[in-house]
């Protein structure tokens, strides 16, 4: 997964009560089988992007495409395919904060 320093903010599988901005969440993932053509494991994964402004999220949101828009190395597995399906930007409840959403797509192999 991207790590902190290469999208210049803290990568969080649980957020913290009185996280300050900007921050990712990881974590927001679906594994399912996929035994049609052998096995193999298609990957859907979810990464929250959270700042005070627009312009800022997607500076942030760019930053974490260009990280996990590849082929990720995974622990006894290979990446068979990696792709970037789709960013859906939203406002938080409180007004104020702007979340993105990027959804990428991993089909892995056991190795």
């Amino acid at each position: 997964m991207a790590t902190s320093a290469a999208v210049d903010a803290p990568v969080l599988h649980e957020v913290p009560q009185g996280q300050s901005l900007p921050f990712i969440k990881i974590g927001d993932d679906l594994i399912e089988a996929e035994f049609g053509a052998g096995e193999f494991f298609a990957c859907t994964v979810n990464v929250h992007v959270f700042d005070r402004t627009a312009p800022k999220v997607k500076v942030l949101a760019a930053k974490v495409m260009k990280a996990l828009a590849i082929d990720l190395p995974v622990s006894g597995y290979m990446t068979c395919e990696s792709h970037y399906i789709q960013t859906i930007f939203s406002t938080e409840p409180d007004g104020m904060t702007k979340r993105a959403t990027l959804e990428f797509l991993y089909l892995l192999q056991p190795t």
